[in-house]
């Protein structure tokens, strides 16, 4: 009895140790040790496989360190959070995978030289969430980094260097053909290669594909292949924020839609290149679209194709709004090329693209109404072909005297009819506002530059000199003269005050105005006291005179202790349009002594208040 009663104690004490093994939260670190149970980082386990074997369904395991990571299977819910350089190193083999079911969050992770036919560094068949990792230098066939199938969701996450080889590559970084939803945020794909398409993403019968925010550079498809970045088929798409700078493929340079239904908006394509003559040629420097897309608010800047489409290669349906195309090549169709396709483009700026037009078209499925064309009589022959142009935007400027303001205006029509920016208008487009030196007044223009905001956009003449001011406006390459009466306008006076330092200190001002700097008669005068906390501004009104007018201050604080106490004060002169002036105190007050501050400032015919 005594001796059955010792090996069924033993056994139970095994039971009790494996069980205490279970944690909710275990800790791994590369110098620690499996014999630990993973409590602490001083209890720390070694292994990421036995980390996942002990953590509850539903627990964290905290990682540190560098991790020979190779081909580990997750078979339940956790997370995995990585402490200061958490590397995940594959060493050619593929790291983790997500068994169906099953909801995994990453954080903070680092994977390396993940390698394996699908999903370099991970393959996720259930929920996957990746926050702030970096992806580096993994390959596979599908998916140089991550082959998804089920739920995939990643945030601010960097990928570089990953790679889908053989020719049949798809998906540089990602690929989620036939996976359910992926959504990318706040993410950057920089350096992927995948021969065959998507050099970044790949994506067919993939549900639904969110990207926002991220950044695509120089990604490429080069078998010569599809979607230097992206490629997408009968997928649903939406992609915002992003930009796509010096990808290529040869169609498609930085993306492909290929029989899927997408949506661009605020996105922005640079240097983006379609080359190689393998297949179709190359077509579309930016995109191409081969069933349905709609364009909203993006720039086309710089893109070129070898074949057709400098920015846009279009067979399918695509509607383009607030859009700008500036300075992109090809021989056919500069900006868009569109192939026997459906196209609408509107409120959209092309400028300066180089080829033979800007839009070029196979058919007459085309609506280029109500564009911005750099010029208000552009010669269409020159920018269009295969359809033809009727209405178009003009730039007026029209001068407000009464409020010394030139107002810029791109909201109407070749035949006058106006439009409301909230049907549609022109991207932000630059305007350039000067003085003609045949004016004989002078005076400045605030702003001399600025972008259009729902199609115009408004300057202020700061008259220093009356007379007739003659205003040129420049947009692209249309150059307006205006003439206008300018007289001179009271200007408001302000001086403020900051008080730098980390003592409360009080200020007896005495301020007076003159009508001039050198024997001008008194106008106003009055005494203030301002007491400034550390770190506060006040601002003191003066009111409204002309410029040249000059204000005489006499400050005074007093050091009321038995102590020397410090002084850091800034002051700002300013006068209503013209460029203000600071200046700084720095210095100690003598135990019950004061300090005592003496300035006048006027306002110059060059343009800023003068302190002296």
């Amino acid at each position: 009895m005594r001796k059955m009663f010792i090996p069924t104690l033993f056994f139970l004490s095994l039971l009790l140790v494996n069980t205490a093994h279970a944690a909710k939260v275990v800790y791994v670190h590369e110098n620690g040790s499996d014999i630990y149970d993973g409590s602490s980082w001083t209890h720390a386990l070694k292994t990421l496989n036995k980390s996942i074997d002990i953590v509850e369904n539903g627990g964290i395991i905290y990682a540190c360190g560098k991790f020979q990571a190779s081909n580990i299977t997750i078979n339940k819910n956790l997370s995995i959070v990585g402490k200061n350089t958490t590397i995940f190193d594959g060493s050619g083999s593929g790291i983790l995978e997500i068994t169906p079911g099953n909801t995994v969050k990453l954080v903070n992770l680092i994977f390396v030289n993940g390698n394996r036919t699908e999903g370099g560094a991970i393959i996720n068949k259930g929920c996957l969430i990746i926050e702030n990792c970096t992806f580096i230098n993994n390959t596979a066939i599908y998916g140089g980094a991550i082959r998804s199938y089920g739920n995939l969701t990643i945030k601010n996450s960097l990928f570089k260097s990953n790679v889908a080889f053989t020719d049949e590559g798809r998906g540089g970084a990602i690929n989620c053909d036939g996976a359910q939803e992926t959504k990318i945020e706040n993410c950057e794909f920089w350096d992927g290669i995948a021969p065959h398409n998507g050099g970044a993403i790949y994506g067919w019968q993939s549900g639904y594909i969110y990207i926002k925010n991220c950044k695509f550079v120089r990604n490429k498809a080069p078998n010569p292949a599809h979607g230097g970045a992206i490629y997408v088929r009968w997928t649903n798409v939406v992609i915002e924020n992003s930009e796509f700078i010096n990808n290529t493929a040869e169609v498609g340079g930085a993306l492909r839609n290929h029989d899927g239904v997408m949506k661009i908006v605020n996105c922005t394509f640079i240097g983006n290149i379609a080359s190689g003559w393998k297949k179709r040629g190359p077509i579309g420097g930016a995109l191409e679209n081969g069933l349905n897309m709609t364009i909203e608010n993006s720039t086309f800047i710089n893109n070129f194709a070898e074949k057709q489409g400098g920015a846009i290669n279009n067979y399918g349906t695509l509607i383009i709004k607030g859009c700008s195309f500036l300075n992109n090549k090809s021989p056919r169709g500069s900006a868009i090329y569109n192939s026997n396709g459906t196209l609408t483009v509107s409120f959209s700026r092309f400028v300066d693209n180089e080829g033979d037009v800007d839009i070029n078209s196979t058919n007459q499925n085309v609506t280029a109404e109500l564009n911005w064309w750099g010029q208000n009589n552009p010669d269409f022959s020159k920018r269009v072909a295969g359809f033809n142009v009727t209405k178009w935007l003009v730039l007026k400027v029209i001068p407000i005297p009464e409020r010394s303001e030139i107002k810029v205006s791109i909201t109407s029509d070749n035949y006058g009819n106006q439009y409301d920016p909230k049907d549609g208008c022109i991207p932000p487009t630059p305007v350039l506002f000067k003085l003609d030196p045949s004016s004989n007044a002078s005076g400045i223009l605030k702003p001399e530059y600025c972008l259009t905001d729902n199609g115009e956009c408004i300057s202020k003449f700061i008259t220093i000199k009356p007379g007739t001011a003659i205003i040129t406006t420049t947009v692209d390459h249309e150059t307006i003269s205006t003439r206008m009466e300018a007289s001179i306008q009271n200007k408001t006076f302000t001086i403020t005050l900051t008080n730098l330092g980390k003592s409360t200190i009080t200020i007896k001002y005495y301020i007076s105005i003159y009508t001039n700097p050198v024997n001008g008669t008194k106008v106003s005068y009055r005494e203030l006291t301002i007491t400034l906390k550390p770190n506060e501004t006040k601002t003191i009104e003066l009111g409204k005179y002309p410029f040249k007018y000059a204000v005489s201050g006499t400050m005074i604080v007093k050091n009321p202790s038995r102590y020397r106490i410090p002084l850091n004060l800034r002051i700002k002169y300013e006068i209503e349009g013209l460029n203000p002036q600071m200046r700084e105190i720095s210095k100690y007050i003598a135990p019950r002594g004061e300090f005592r501050y003496i300035a006048r400032y006027t306002g110059k015919e060059e343009g800023y208040a003068d302190v002296w």
